[in-house]
């Protein structure tokens, strides 16, 4: 074991809690993060086992992706509902996995929202924005080059991480390089599932690809680079909200999310997006005509807009890789 202060149950129990998913939590102590799961607890597409080799697999093998320290088997002082174990007091406790890694102590929202400036109340209109954007439009296209390459690696790899979001993008610093974390429901070729069998409940909320809104099971690594197009364009908005909406009066709404990329970017037909065109799900439904003009709203350069053109396009055949991304931000 790396640190022996990280160990055991009653250590865990005073750590400061940082994160926490549905069959996980993280914890920080001595400048490390402990990611804790329960593997009993898991289902569909979370897989401890197939999460433990990808992070075996690419482990210092590229700075953008997060390195596994180590990783052992502890018991859960929260829980005693199943994958029972004897403690030493002869209570039982719940098995869980635990990983270490480097801790990281801002995410990539911590640092949009250190961009948001308040619009002095006076200036606001009825009902308009309440902040500005400030991101700087070179950081933003550094941060997801450097993501990107490390996007590279992975597909090169045979791994699809299925959840790019900026919370999942890490730095040690402000200024340092961005780091790649969570692979929980990332997917691996060879595995058992297949790779034209996908689950598609797999990403969050605005930063998902079209592909998966509409079940197509048989997507590639491409829905990566559309969640990093979709994070580029947050940066870059003029009132720091998420390029894409999926809000509703009551929620959040997966049709109103396909609704407002359509209106963005335009009405997809058969010849723009030729995967779709069989789905039932797209055939039945009737969406209005629009060309999208959304890209011309963001803030910054045409350099950046012509990278976002090429990362957000609907057809996965058409839309860059990670390895054109890099080669567009840095010949553009």
């Amino acid at each position: 074991m790396i640190d022996d202060v990280l160990l055991g149950c009653t250590t865990l129990v005073k750590m400061k809690e940082i994160g926490r998913g549905l069959f996980s939590r993280v914890y920080e102590k001595n400048n490390r993060a402990l990611k804790c799961i329960r593997p009993g607890a898991q289902r569909p597409p979370h897989n401890f086992a197939r999460e433990l080799a990808i992070l075996q697999e690419v482990k210092g093998h590229h700075p953008n992706i997060v390195s596994l320290l180590d990783h052992y088997e502890e018991r859960d002082p929260f829980d005693s509902s199943d994958d029972e174990m004897w403690g030493d007091s002869g209570q039982v406790f719940t098995k869980q996995q635990v990983l270490v890694f480097n801790y990281y102590p801002y995410t990539l929202e911590d640092l949009a929202k250190g961009y948001h400036k308040a619009i002095f109340p006076t200036l606001i209109e009825p009902g308009g924005d309440t902040m500005r954007n400030k991101f700087p439009e070179e950081k933003a296209i550094e941060i997801i080059t450097a993501v990107a390459s490390g996007l590279e690696y992975i597909h090169q790899e045979g791994i699809i991480h299925r959840d790019i979001k900026p919370e999942n993008i890490m730095f040690k610093t402000k200024d340092s390089e961005p780091v790649l974390i969570d692979f929980g429901v990332s997917w691996k070729d060879g595995g058992s599932e297949k790779a034209d069998e996908k689950i598609t409940d797999v990403g969050t909320g605005v930063w998902r690809a079209p592909e998966l809104l509409f079940g197509i099971r048989g997507y590639d690594d491409k829905v990566d680079i559309w969640s990093l197009g979709c994070i580029l364009a947050y940066l870059l908005t003029r009132n720091g909200k998420p390029f894409f909406s999926n809000e509703v009066q009551d929620g959040v709404s997966d049709l109103r999310l396909v609704a407002d990329i359509f209106e963005k970017l335009g009405t997809p037909s058969a010849k723009t997006w030729p995967e779709v065109a069989c789905v039932p799900a797209f055939e039945s439904m009737n969406f209005s005509e629009t060309q999208g003009n959304g890209l011309s709203l963001l803030r910054g350069t045409q350099k950046s807009k012509d990278i976002l053109q090429e990362m957000l396009k609907y057809s996965a055949h058409k839309r860059a890789s990670a390895a054109d991304v890099v080669e567009l931000s840095r010949t553009n």
